[in-house]
């Protein structure tokens, strides 16, 4: 098992444990987050697609693109 973690401005961080080869999307979807607008996904600083697979101890950033800079 791989623990992630998921960061939004104005929320909990929320911690997971996924198996491995889970991807954004599935992570977002376990922890009843979605992306909304111009919403982006930075894995551990990197930006992401859905479909990036997550690896252990990642950090999942959703922000706006004002927020990213």
């Amino acid at each position: 098992m791989l623990t992630v973690y998921i960061a939004r401005m104005g929320h909990d961080e929320i911690t997971l444990q996924v198996e491995e080869g889970t991807r954004v999307r599935d992570v977002l979807t376990r922890s009843g987050m979605s992306l909304s607008g111009s919403e982006q996904a930075y894995v551990s600083g990197v930006s992401a697609t859905m479909t990036s697979i997550v690896e252990d101890g990642d950090i999942i950033s959703i922000v706006t693109p004002k927020q990213a800079g």
